[in-house]
């Protein structure tokens, strides 16, 4: 999936694009902490400092957590608290938040 992009700016999509859509579905944790060291080896690999992907990688774990229902903690509470005004007393819907 992040292949061996040509400048820092394709190498920043790829990344932030992949981590995005996991970290919708799976915890920002988690994903971030399976992410470090493929991004790291990514970076050696493709001679772009490690610092320059560790951010955005944080960034679009946060990001990618707050699209659906499931991909945060604080989503979640989030949709508790508000269960009885919103929607009826049904509550949110899995992408209500987008």
């Amino acid at each position: 999936i992040l292949g061996t992009p040509k400048s820092l700016v394709v190498a920043l999509v790829r990344l932030c694009t992949s981590v995005t859509l996991i970290s919708s579905f799976f915890s920002n944790t988690a994903v971030v902490a399976l992410m470090l060291p493929v991004v790291l080896s990514w970076s050696r690999r493709i001679n772009i400092h490690p610092g320059k992907l560790l951010m955005p990688l944080s960034f679009a774990a946060q990001l990618g957590g707050s699209v659906t229902k499931v991909g945060s903690s604080h989503v979640l509470v989030a949709c508790d608290v508000t269960k009885e005004r919103y929607n009826g007393g049904k509550g949110m819907d899995m992408f209500d938040i987008t």
